[in-house]
């Protein structure tokens, strides 16, 4: 099978409908070949290569128009096949000409990658999306202190909810986290878990961190969290502050 892809790029600050997520995606995936099919472009061996093939494509989001031409101006200014989709604004954005996504490719992974390699992938989003709907909604804890959850995921399955105390000992945070007797929202969702799935590499950890008014937070796992989530090879998504990144 080849390893040659393409990378769709969906603005996900938009909010569009599903259907038109995907209706943007596909244009912008097959702008390339329109591009042939009028003559203004011949099919080079990498693309011939990618339509023999599975028509690899990943889809990955950005949060702003200015992401969006960032990765834009980069892949055009190292040649890669780019393409741009402006929606005519005809079915949503209020008859306002919309930039909505682009297209990378196909080309060899390492070119690609290079661009695009650190954005978050769709489904990936889509799961932060919800670990932040519910963390909204059991944010009910009225202090000046901030509020911390973990969400453990297979696949799209929520697994387990963590939740963190810092006003209660409990022996889990040692047990899991070593250097706390308070437990944190990682290790009580680790420890939800424990002994009823195997804790791993197959699960994906959604941390979130917000202040008593739902505003995002930095949610990076403390030290000793970070060292039991890395000892366990687990994947977890965390806030850095102007997107989420992943440890692993």
């Amino acid at each position: 099978m080849s390893s040659i892809k393409q990378v769709i790029v969906i603005r996900k600050d938009l909010k569009m409908r599903r259907g038109k997520e995907i209706a943007q995606g596909a244009h912008a995936s097959a702008a390339f070949l329109s591009k042939i099919a009028q003559g203004k472009a011949d099919l080079d061996h990498i693309q011939r290569e990618w339509l023999e093939s599975s028509y690899k494509k990943i889809c990955v989001v950005v949060n702003s128009e200015k992401e969006l031409m960032d990765i834009y101006n980069e892949a055009y200014s190292v040649a890669l096949e780019v393409n741009l989709i402006t929606d005519s604004g005809l079915t949503e954005f209020n008859g306002v000409p919309t930039i909505t996504c682009l297209a990378i490719g196909p080309d060899i992974p390492e070119r690609v990658d290079n661009i695009t390699g650190h954005l978050t992938l769709y489904w990936t989003m889509k799961i932060i999306t919800k670990s932040i709907e519910i963390a909204e909604s059991l944010n009910t804890y009225k202090s000046k202190q901030f509020r911390h959850f973990a969400f453990l995921y297979l696949r799209n399955k929520l697994l387990a909810i963590g939740q963190n105390n810092l006003t209660t000992t409990d022996p889990k945070a040692i047990r899991f986290g070593g250097d706390y007797p308070f437990i944190h929202a990682e290790i009580d969702a680790i420890a939800k878990l424990w002994g009823r799935t195997f804790v791993g590499p197959k699960l994906r950890m959604v941390s979130i961190r917000l202040d008593p008014k739902n505003r995002m937070l930095i949610s990076k796992p403390c030290k000793s969290c970070m060292s039991t989530i890395v000892g366990l090879s687990l994947p977890v998504y965390y806030y850095d502050g102007k997107n989420y990144d992943r440890n692993l």
